[in-house]
């Protein structure tokens, strides 16, 4: 999605050229990597050929906007050339271990939303506070203001719809369905 408000600009060729310098130099980084679970990439790409394709879009997308992101390339060649040592040193897991350490990634990132939406629930109920406290004093000075439309309703059910309308927004973006 081209999420620029701006009229687009011409691609300079000695940008495109270097785009696709770099396009090159990834590929062939990305070509070497093998695809196996100790690799970082092995849940998101069937094939190295979708991970190539998937770096390829997002450097076309990235080469219409604006904004123009350093290659992080230097990292990643050094992780890479590491990635097979590592490999050798992490213990084989059998099928059942697989599914054990999945169910229990799975578990903790159960965990960790339900303390990071404890927080949002802890941060956002502050933050309402904070504005209804300001709302009411501009209410008290005659100022017309939602002050009594903000009272009718508990303080938990205006942090919930907040809750919600923040993962709506998430879970409904065009991100998801890249």
């Amino acid at each position: 999605p081209n999420l620029n408000f701006l009229t687009s600009l011409p691609l300079d060729s000695s940008r495109y050229s270097k785009s696709i310098e770099i396009t090159n130099r990834v590929s062939s980084v990305l070509d070497k990597a093998p695809l196996s679970p100790e690799n970082l990439f092995y849940e998101v790409f069937q094939s190295p050929n979708t991970m190539v394709e998937a770096f390829k879009e997002q450097l076309r997308l990235e080469s219409q906007g604006q904004v123009q992101i350093p290659p992080a390339l230097p990292f990643f060649e050094e992780m890479l050339k590491d990635a097979p040592q590592i490999a050798k040193t992490l213990p084989q897991h059998s099928q059942s271990q697989q599914k054990i350490h999945r169910s229990h990634r799975q578990q903790m990132r159960k965990l960790l939303e339900t303390e990071q939406n404890t927080n949002w629930c802890r941060q956002l109920t502050s933050a309402f506070e904070a504005a209804l406290q300001r709302l009411k004093s501009a209410h008290t000075q005659g100022q017309i203001t939602a002050y009594p439309f903000l009272k009718i309703l508990p303080k938990k059910s205006y942090v919930d719809l907040m809750i919600q309308a923040v993962n709506t927004i998430v879970t409904d973006t065009e991100l998801q369905h890249v």
